[in-house]
């Protein structure tokens, strides 16, 4: 062998040493992930998990801990073993619509209509673009009751015309933040519409097989023996079986990739690479750090953002997934030179938005877990990662003097998420059954909100505690936006301050209680009432028992009506009824009125008689009852 050959072989030699050494496991990352994620798996707590730590020289450390599978004893391989992701499916879906504006082939800043095929956003104003939809101001309905089936066939085979019923606006496009699978939904059928192969066709040739990510896919692999069984938390507090859940066609780009931890370190090696891989790149430099700028799409500056497909964390970006049986974490701290993934088969139920659902959850809600899967891997894994991996403590901030020109910030703060539904049931059961944050202010202009506090003011709308207390506590940001008063501790948990009179004696009271006294009452008077108000009390009962009727109908069936059925005509009857019904009951509280105070004698209105109180008593009813149909928006689904 000729010397340079021998000296080119050598090179060669030494180079896949160095790349072997490189690629060995880390022991203390090892230790790392045992003691943030493996500590947490017990018969008791997660059934399983997986997970696996980057470094950007090269260094993996994978690790899998407990059963894939308890009934049959499988162990979690980290390797092999399948997991659901769920919204970290996100962040592939932007990486397909970017590569597609690096083909030329979307603009950011176009109507996002221009790009579906088979479906198209309802005109509501502005159009809602592709930039819209990538940071969560599409402004859509956030429902999830009916998007998920346990059959992976009727899930694929899901129509156009089904997932059209689905897309319903709520406020106008480009305002105000608020997490939004169906925005996600709507990304993942604009790469189906223009790639023309299926969604899971377009990101395995898109994403999954450049990286070499061959366990991973859409929805889950025909094969399941390698996949985690789905775990949820029982009444008991303990894990129980679930069969998995796949999402219909038109929704997977918002959660429906499965994947393994070994899969997920080549997409961590690509993220800390910024979008390169051996061989290729994912997104072009401009694109891939447009993506994880995460500083332009806040509500307020102060407080972490969004990028494209990602949010900002402390020190880095990531984003977090939850699904039947499987909770997820994704940490990239580019700056720090390492990335993280994190999977467990456990999920804490949330309740369906239906009357059985609800019903469902009310009698059995999960018991006391060990852990609470998708609060500990949403924010306690990325922020216990990022304190070990800070090399001080973070400064401690500093108050601004008191200066009267601060605006008040103080009130009640409903979750921009929780109201964001266009069926009447899930309204009422979060304005009912959630309780609003309250914001006190102090005498020295220090807030407390909630239990927690003195918050000080440390810029403007900023406020932070004096000590760093856990994720999403220390800081708090206000601003006004869209005419609506914001406030919270990260852009995708932003909350609405509430108007004075959105409290659920008025709102949900005006609903089901009024028209109930309404009717209880006019039955009662009308016993003993003379001919022209037994005929008005007569009125009242009538339209008060249609309206509640009405009102039934609406949270106990509309939504399936509608979605599932495509009946909406069914809907519009009983809408069109409830209409009447209130039309006539404002006329028949006028005419009680009139009756009371203006036919009788003029002698009888010297005095405030039973009969005038009864008939301002009613029509005051009537008032609020009208109050809680505007509130809710009854009048404008009816005409």
């Amino acid at each position: 062998m000729s010397k340079p050959f021998l000296i080119a072989g050598l090179a060669v030699l030494a180079w896949l040493g160095a790349a072997s050494a490189s690629a060995a496991p880390d022991e203390q990352d090892g230790r790392l992930l045992d003691d943030l994620i493996g500590k947490y798996v017990s018969p008791e707590g997660a059934p399983g998990a997986a997970a696996v730590l980057v470094r950007r020289d090269g260094r993996v450390t994978l690790r899998g801990y407990g059963m894939a599978d308890l009934a049959k004893k499988r162990v979690v391989n980290p390797e092999t073993t399948v997991f659901r992701i769920g919204s970290i499916s996100k962040t592939f879906t932007a990486i397909a619509i970017l590569q597609l504006l690096d083909e030329g082939k979307i603009a950011l800043e176009a109507d996002a209509n221009k790009y579906l095929k088979g479906v198209q956003i309802p005109g509501n104003g502005a159009p809602v673009r592709v930039i819209d939809l990538l940071t969560h101001r599409g402004g859509f309905d956030g429902n999830l009751t009916y998007v998920g089936l346990d059959d992976r066939t009727a899930a694929a085979q899901s129509s156009d015309q089904r997932f059209q019923r689905d897309i319903i606006r709520l406020r106008p496009a480009g305002l105000l933040p608020s997490y939004d699978n169906l925005a996600w939904g709507l990304l993942g059928h604009i790469v189906e519409s223009i790639d023309g192969i299926p969604y899971a066709q377009a990101m395995a040739k898109r994403i999954f097989a450049p990286l070499g990510m061959k366990n991973s896919a859409v929805g889950l692999p025909l094969d399941v023996s390698n996949v985690a069984v789905p775990y949820e938390v029982g009444n008991d507090g303990k894990p129980h079986p679930k069969p998995p859940i796949f999402l219909r066609r038109g929704w997977q780009g918002a959660g429906d990739l499965s994947t393994t931890a070994a899969d997920m370190a080549y997409f961590l090696q690509a993220m800390l690479a910024e979008g390169t891989y051996p061989g290729g790149r994912l997104l072009k430099l401009e694109t891939f750090r447009r993506q994880v700028d995460t500083l332009h799409f806040g509500f307020h500056p102060g407080v972490p953002s969004i990028g494209l497909g990602v949010y900002a964390l402390m020190q880095g970006f990531g984003h977090s997934g939850t699904i039947r049986g499987f909770n997820a974490s994704l940490v990239v701290m580019p700056r720090q030179g390492y990335a993280a993934f994190a999977v467990m088969n456990l999920n804490n139920p949330a309740p369906e938005m239906s009357l059985s659902g609800l019903i469902d959850y009310i009698n059995n809600p999960p018991g006391r877990s060990p852990i609470d899967p998708t609060e500990y891997l949403t924010s306690e894994f990325p922020y216990q990662l990022e304190q070990r991996a800070q090399p001080s403590p973070p400064p401690i901030p500093t108050a601004l003097p008191s200066q009267g020109q601060e605006r008040d910030w103080s009130g009640r703060y409903a979750g921009l998420r929780m109201e964001s539904y266009e069926a009447l049931l899930p309204r009422l059961a979060v304005a009912v059954l959630l309780n609003p944050k309250t914001v006190r202010r102090q005498a020295d202009g220090t807030l407390f909100i909630g239990a927690n506090g003195p918050y000080m003011r440390v810029g403007d709308g900023l406020y932070s505690l004096a000590k760093p207390s856990g994720p999403l506590i220390t800081t708090i940001g206000f601003a006004e936006v869209g005419g609506e008063i914001l406030m919270g501790p990260h852009t995708l948990q932003a909350s609405r301050r509430l108007a004075w009179y959105e409290t659920p004696v008025l709102t949900a009271g005006g609903l089901l209680l009024a028209p109930l006294i309404l009717l209880a009452t006019a039955l009662l008077h009308r016993r003993r009432a003379g001919p022209g108000q037994h005929r008005v009390d007569g009125i009242l009962a009538w339209t008060s028992l249609l309206l509640l009727a009405g009102i039934a109908a609406e949270i106990a069936l509309a939504p399936t009506l509608e979605r599932l059925h495509n009946l909406g005509w069914t809907v519009s009857m009983w809408r069109i009824g409830m209409g009447a019904a209130l039309l006539t009951m404002g006329g028949a509280a006028v005419l009680g009125v009139r009756s009371a105070f203006v036919s009788m004698p003029a002698q009888a209105e010297q005095d405030l008689r039973p009969g005038h109180i009864y008939a301002l008593a009613m029509a005051l009813l009537t008032a609020w009852i009208w109050f809680a149909a505007i509130y809710w928006q009854l009048l404008a689904r009816i005409f």
